[in-house]
């Protein structure tokens, strides 16, 4: 080989080095880019009977840095980081809401008794009793803006999760087509560098939103599977990812993986951002909710069982009138009696005596002469009573009929009234905190779960459902710690009561296959009403005389009294939520920072191998420049060598 060649070579070699190094230096801010490196190989030539002789050399493949382990470790991190990230920013918002002064039920609940105390000194001023009415709207609005604001947040939730499927389906399809042009590259013996990097930028992106495992393949394509271990990526196919209602509690998420054949739930076990939503849904929204639910339905009972105790203004007790806040099983006091026809003075209440023997449906009852009375159905039939139909109701007494009790608080009955009697069951909160799963054939009947002693209700959710046997079990299982009672089926009929809950079936039989959620206190905070019209209204009394504050005093208790599984205030109760928020915000903020760190160090790492280096990049051009000007030299003296030999002959 001619120093020509030898030279010509180096030129060429040299050229694509700096070539590549510029290219280094153009790409040194774009993101996740990969620096490069040329391949230089020795050319040699062996002649028989000679040794080995040096013919120059050779620019082989170009090369990207990049070390599978440290890439690895980023994706990892990235999973985390984003898991943890987004627990911590949904916390923070949560916990800001709960301490907030201007939404929390601390000051409202403590403004409310203390126009109680107020009222307590001047027992029959109307102002001190209308205050104890404005404060206690006050109270109300901020349980209702609470559970609206955490509705609101769960409704984001549910947006950001299907958003970050379908992020998550459009990275799948690209990182399918790119290992289809991976593969194909290749195949021609083509380094594909740029399309690796491109790859792997687009499984970073992936792992932000949920966590994978990320398998090379001899063809040089990638197989990525989730954490639970099932594929999202095998070759040029890509799998997708579904959000919908979670069928065990409509009130969350489930995700899906739809796969050519079939779908697959995938639990709850998805790492990154998706990953960070789950938890946050599964493990503290519901939670809180339950927890603020059980602070209303505790105070609201609480408040109305011992205002039912006293006397008002006006002589009455226990009537409609007195109740301060809505039943917390039933629809509102003031709906259930209307008076249709007549002039009558009557003050009458109806109230639950027997909620197994309820009837979805409204009643007539019309007053004939003396005062005697008559109750229909919807179709027109006398309905069996207690006393009987054509008695007379002398105030204080009571009648019965199909589980309801009505009592004639004040005033009598007249000849030529009427009234309409309806307590709707498929509206009333009883009845919307059983959340059908299932149903099977020939299942009929309305699930109610009625609170029948709010001291001993927990937070957690129930799950009923009915097995085949003989007869028929149903189960039910406290989600929160698994306990879990067994019975026949039957029992539902007239009811079991377990943790001051009475579950029952109205107006049918459940069947072996039936499954449903019970959310007793979910939605209490949103239920939440001031009831109360008239500040008169309020019982203070417990003699009769309007000047005492005997049952105020009583009332007054509840705010120090444990009310709640017998050692929790309604004071406590916030209390504890809020507590407990900050202490899971704390160590959220804490896990979000240390997951930053770590993800750091990883790309740091990560960049020390794979990143570019100007300095370095700058020094490599000087050094292929030099080598460029050398070659050019071997050129110019082989020529000048031939020039001299020419000079001879």
């Amino acid at each position: 080989m001619s120093l020509l060649e030898i030279g010509k070579s180096g030129i060429i070699a040299s050229q694509a080095a700096l070539n590549v190094t510029s290219n280094n230096v153009a790409n040194a801010n774009t993101e996740g880019y990969s620096r490069q490196r040329v391949q230089m190989l020795p050319v040699a030539t062996t002649l028989p009977g000679y040794i080995s002789r040096g013919a120059g050399v050779v620019a082989g493949d170009i090369t990207r840095i990049a070390n599978t382990f440290l890439t690895s470790q980023v994706w990892d991190s990235t999973t985390i980081n984003s898991q943890k990230k987004i627990m911590n920013e949904y916390l923070s918002e949560l916990d800001t809401l709960l301490g907030n002064e201007s939404t929390s039920l601390a000051k409202g609940i403590n403004s409310f008794f203390n126009a109680l105390n107020a009222s307590s000194s001047e027992p029959l001023s109307l102002s001190a009793r209308q205050q104890v009415i404005s404060t206690s709207q006050t109270l109300v609005t901020r349980f209702n803006n609470l559970a609206a604001q955490l509705d609101k947040q769960n409704q984001l939730l549910l947006k950001q999760m299907d958003t970050s499927a379908q992020q998550v389906n459009s990275l799948a399809s690209s990182i399918a087509a790119l290992n289809d042009s991976i593969r194909s590259a290749a195949t021609g013996n083509a380094q594909p560098n740029s399309l690796l990097d491109e790859r792997d930028q687009a499984v970073t992106k992936l792992a932000e939103l949920v966590g994978v495992t990320v398998l090379e393949q001899p063809d040089g394509s990638v197989n990525i599977y989730l954490q639970s271990g099932q594929p999202l990526v095998l070759g040029d196919q890509a799998n997708k990812l579904e959000v919908r209602a979670n069928p065990n509690n409509p009130r969350k998420s489930e995700i899906l993986l739809n796969t050519s054949n079939s779908t697959l739930s995938l639990g709850d076990n998805m790492g990154g951002l998706m990953g960070g939503l789950q938890s946050y849904q599964n493990d503290v929204l519901g939670n809180i909710m339950n927890q603020l639910g059980r602070v209303a339905l505790a105070m609201s009972d609480q408040m109305n069982t011992t205002l039912a105790q006293g006397t008002d203004l006006d002589g009455n007790s226990g009537t409609p009138g007195n109740y301060l806040f809505n039943d917390i099983n039933w629809l509102s006091q003031k709906d259930r009696i209307v008076k249709t026809t007549g002039s009558g003075d009557a003050l009458m209440g109806m109230s639950v005596a027997d909620s197994s023997l309820l009837e979805d449906q409204q009643y007539r009852l019309d007053v004939g002469a003396g005062g005697t009375f008559t109750v229909y159905d919807a179709s027109n039939a006398v309905v069996t009573t207690v006393p009987a139909a054509g008695s007379t109701l002398a105030s204080g007494g009571t009648l019965s009929f199909n589980g309801l009790e009505i009592t004639l608080h004040d005033g009598a009955l007249q000849s030529g009234d009427s009234y309409r009697l309806s307590l709707p069951l498929s509206g009333s909160p009883a009845a919307t905190r059983a959340v059908e799963l299932n149903r099977a054939g020939g299942s009929s009947g309305l699930v109610l779960v009625e609170i029948s002693d709010t001291s001993q209700i927990t937070t957690s959710d129930y799950d009923l459902s009915i097995t085949s046997g003989t007869p028929d079990q149903y189960t039910l299982i406290r989600k929160n710690d698994g306990q879990s009672w067994v019975g026949n089926a039957t029992d539902l009929n007239t009811g079991i009561t377990i943790d001051g809950l009475k579950i029952m079936v109205n107006n049918g039989t459940l069947a072996a296959g039936d499954r449903f959620i019970l959310q007793p206190t979910q939605e209490g905070s949103a239920h939440l009403q001031v009831v109360m019209e008239s500040a008169r209204s309020l019982a203070f009394s417990d003699s009769g005389s309007p000047g005492d504050n005997g049952n105020l005093q009583k009332i007054l208790e509840l705010q120090n009294k444990d009310i709640l599984q017998g050692d929790l205030s309604l004071s406590e109760s916030y209390t504890q939520i809020v507590g407990y928020v900050g202490v899971l915000t704390a160590q959220a903020k804490t896990e979000a920072s240390a997951s930053l760190a770590l993800l750091q160090q990883a790309e740091a790492a990560k960049g020390a191998v794979s990143g570019v280096n100007l300095d370095e990049e700058a020094v490599d051009l000087m050094r292929f420049q030099q080598a460029y000007s050398a070659n050019a030299k071997v050129i110019s003296i082989a020529q000048s060598t031939f020039d001299a030999l020419l000079r001879m002959f």
